[in-house]
C-alpha cells in the first residue's frame, strides 16, 4: 500500500495524486505526484529537486510542493522503512 500525501479534495477531483509507491527500492528517494494519465513528476526527497529531465515544477499547483514540504518528516520515514536498500541518507 502507498504512502499518499494529503492534498485537497479540490486537487483529487482533478486528478492528483502524491504517493510513494512500495517497489521503487531500486531508484533514489523521491515522491511520485501525477495527474491522470497527462503526467508524472518525481521529487527527490534529498533536496527536493525534480528528478526527471523534461519536469517543471511550474506545471504542478504550489499546493503540492507545499504538502511535500510539509510531510517530509513522513515521507522520509516511510521511504527508510519500506526501501531499506537505498535509505534517505541526511548527511547527503
Amino acid at each position: 500500500m502507498p504512502y499518499v500525501v494529503r492534498i485537497s479534495l479540490a486537487l483529487r477531483k482533478a486528478g492528483w495524486t502524491v504517493k510513494i509507491y512500495d517497489n521503487e527500492a531500486r531508484e533514489p528517494p523521491h515522491v511520485t505526484i501525477q495527474r491522470r494519465a497527462e503526467g508524472s513528476w518525481r521529487v527527490s526527497l534529498r533536496d527536493g529537486g525534480l528528478l526527471d529531465e523534461n519536469s517543471k515544477w511550474k506545471d504542478v499547483p504550489p499546493e503540492i510542493r507545499a504538502a511535500i514540504v510539509a510531510h517530509r518528516g513522513q515521507l522520509v520515514a516511510y521511504w527508510n522503512e519500506r526501501t531499506p536498500t537505498t535509505p534517505y541518507n541526511f548527511n547527503s
